[in-house]
C-alpha cells in the first residue's frame, strides 16, 4: 500500500534531522499482519519515478533497497482487525 506524504524532500538540509508525522487512512479491505514502513523519494519526472537508481537514497546504513529504490526505515506496523460484535 502506498501513500503520498505531505512532506518535501527538497527542503532537507544535509546533517539535519527530519521527522515526517503525517496521519494516513488505512484501506478499509487492509488485512491484518505485519507491515514493514519503507520511504520512496521517486524522481517527480514520470519518465524516471519508478527507475530505483533515480531514487533518493538516505544516507543511513542498512536501508537503501537498490533493487526497488526504498529505504527501509526499520518499523514494522501492525494490523490487527478484529469481529465486530453485535
Amino acid at each position: 500500500h502506498r501513500f503520498k506524504l505531505n512532506a518535501d524532500p527538497r527542503k532537507w538540509l544535509p546533517g539535519q534531522s527530519v521527522t515526517v508525522s503525517q496521519t494516513v487512512t488505512l484501506p478499509a479491505g487492509i488485512s491484518s499482519g505485519n507491515y514493514e514502513v519503507l520511504l520512496h523519494l521517486a524522481d517527480p519526472m514520470a519518465s524516471l519515478h519508478d527507475r530505483p537508481e533515480y531514487a533518493i537514497q538516505l544516507a543511513n546504513n542498512n536501508v537503501w533497497e537498490a533493487n526497488t529504490g526504498f529505504n527501509r526505515l526499520g518499523h514494522i506496523l501492525t494490523i490487527e482487525r478484529h469481529a465486530r460484535s453485535h
